[in-house]
């Protein structure tokens, strides 16, 4: 009985709350971080690409290479993901990862849009948010090469 009433208040109460301030302390940053760790954010929010192989990405990882390197691969995931066919998505998903893990190779272009190091859980991580043109026909050639049914590529 004692056990049944300790899981209902653990599960009702205390685990919610200990979420709550767990995702609220890992949205902070450091106190007072160093002027060229924290690049300045833009005036005003990225707009949407009109380009079809221009993404917003972003990237987090314990250095601020890794990030950068992390926001690619995850361009290159959104762009190789918007060429798959919807019936052909849940097949092509570990080709698209495949595809995505080369991803500085396939970017042409990059611009940092905002960075931050945070401390998070006892570790340093960094974030960085970049604006990345990938090249669509390198990636959709990988994607054939895979096997993998690709939309149009212009």
């Amino acid at each position: 009985m004692m056990n049944k009433v300790a899981a209902a208040v653990f599960t009702t109460i205390l685990a919610p709350i200990g979420v709550y301030v767990a995702t609220q302390k890992i949205g902070q940053t450091d106190p007072a971080p160093a002027p060229a760790e924290k690049a300045a954010a833009p005036a005003r929010p990225a707009d949407p690409p009109a380009d079809p192989s221009q993404v917003v990405a972003e990237g987090t990882a314990g250095g601020p290479e890794a990030a950068l390197v992390e926001a690619h691969r995850n361009a290159v995931r959104e762009v190789a993901g918007r060429m798959v066919p919807a019936a052909e998505r849940n097949r092509a998903d570990k080709a698209v990862d495949r595809v995505a893990a080369d991803g500085d190779a396939l970017v042409r272009r990059s611009e940092e849009l905002g960075s931050v190091r945070e401390r998070v859980l006892g570790r340093v991580v960094y974030w960085k948010k970049a604006r990345v043109t990938v090249d669509r026909k390198a990636v959709a050639d990988r994607l054939r090469a895979a096997g993998v049914r690709v939309d149009e590529v212009r």
